[in-house]
């Protein structure tokens, strides 16, 4: 019978606890300054004057959730850099929400990808955005997509400088479609939002801001850091959210008995490329409990299109501590959920990363990837990790991922103490 990583890891049948394992929390208390008071973005309004002669710089950035977010700090801070150039960013249809309406951005481009239509439909869409962006005229483009997706459209925007990563952060021979190449970090652990400032760098007025290598040392020490992912960024990193969305996504919390009442969203669900990254049901259902019991508050489980059994199978192991939260219909009504509620837990995904940066404490769940290089930025954002031999991998999916199931509730809970300390807590 084949010996499952579990038993290896633990040394024997998969029955004995697990020995030698480290949980790494990393904890972010020195980000700069907050750009959400009150779950609401500062007034920010932009008013240039563009020359006819102004550059014109493209950002190339057209999935996934996590990665568009996490490149938009550095984007704020190329903003504050340049403030007399026109930016334009490329995006793809499903994430342009998160987009629209940003007052940093001059023109937005949505390139209408279809997952479903075939190669005809992908390259008409492709030949479409061409003409939008050749029209337009950039002068610069970026590319912070990293793969030959996102090279092909910064080749075919038309401009004569295009700026790219050096491998390994470009992937695909993506490379060689730029005329200018930012070279490789000596750091192999890079944080994505620090590669995205250090890409950015050739277009600022001034370098891009350093960072320590706490993280590195953390994980390799099984010791807590202080990370400072989010600092100094000059403007609003998000569009604000319409008065019509934030009203009806209070009625619906109210209606759900929020009304007055602190909450903690529970995200557990993942994309379905990502769903090996899922921490069980059953842990949640525990970490609902505690958080109800111990803490106070209501707990709310949140669930994209297809995952309404996830939210009732947590929902049914939670001891009637957790209830299915209101359905959010698009990317801003779930923001405007998360702005809401008072802590939010989830797995490594895009709303971890959307609850972080718009200022939620927030605890993500680690498993296959390295939270060095993707937690999510914020001064409230712990990120928990199980130190198991494997991890992180590559892998797309895994029959037996202990990363995520043997990280338990009990390591989770020192997460939300990081995340969201009593006065004089301590976490052990």
């Amino acid at each position: 019978m084949r010996e499952s990583p579990a038993s290896r890891l633990r040394g024997g049948t998969g029955d004995e606890a697990p020995r030698n394992l480290r949980t790494i929390v990393l904890s972010d208390q020195r980000a700069g300054e907050q750009l959400f008071a009150g779950g609401r973005p500062r007034p920010h309004t932009r008013s240039v004057s563009h020359g006819a002669a102004s550059e014109k710089i493209l950002i190339v950035r057209l999935s996934a959730m996590g990665d568009v977010l996490q490149t938009l700090p550095a984007f704020s801070e190329l903003r504050a850099a340049r403030p007399e150039a026109e930016l334009g960013w490329v995006v793809e249809r499903r994430f342009a929400a998160l987009l629209e309406g940003h007052p940093s951005i001059d023109r937005l481009f949505v390139f209408e990808r279809s997952h479903g239509g075939g190669i005809g439909t992908n390259i008409r869409a492709l030949l479409r955005l061409r003409a939008e962006l050749r029209a337009w005229g950039p002068t610069v483009a970026v590319d912070a997509q990293g793969n030959l997706r996102g090279a092909l459209v910064a080749r075919l925007s038309g401009a004569a400088r295009r700026v790219a990563l050096a491998p390994p952060a470009a992937r695909e021979g993506s490379a060689r479609f730029a005329n200018e190449i930012v070279p490789a970090s000596d750091n192999p652990r890079e944080h994505r939002g620090d590669q995205a400032r250090r890409l950015f760098a050739p277009l600022r007025r001034s370098g891009p801001s350093e960072r320590d290598s706490d993280a590195v040392l953390a994980a390799e020490l099984g010791v807590a850091a202080e990370l400072g992912t989010a600092e100094a960024a000059a403007g609003p990193l998000l569009p604000a959210i319409s008065d019509d969305v934030r009203e009806a996504v209070t009625a619906a919390l109210d209606a759900a008995g929020m009304r007055g009442r602190p909450f903690a969203l529970l995200i557990a669900g993942t994309s379905a490329f990502g769903a090996f990254k899922r921490w069980p049901a059953a842990h949640f259902g525990a970490l609902a409990q505690r958080l109800r019991d111990e803490r106070g508050l209501a707990v709310l489980v949140s669930y994209g299109p297809g995952q309404e059994s996830l939210a009732r199978e947590i929902t049914a192991a939670s001891d009637g501590a957790a209830t299915p939260a209101p359905a959010t219909g698009s990317l801003m009504e779930l923001r405007a959920q998360i702005e809401a509620a008072a802590l939010v837990v989830g797995a490594d995904s895009g709303p971890a990363v959307l609850a972080g940066l718009v200022g939620r404490p927030t605890v993500a769940l680690f498993g296959p990837k390295d939270p060095a290089i993707y937690r999510p930025p914020g001064a409230h954002t712990t990120a928990v990790w199980k130190g198991v031999y494997c991890a992180p991998c590559k892998l797309r999916k895994c029959d037996d991922p202990i990363c995520m199931t043997l990280l338990d509730p009990d390591d989770a809970w020192r997460g939300v103490q990081r995340a969201l300390p009593r006065p004089r807590e301590t976490v052990a």
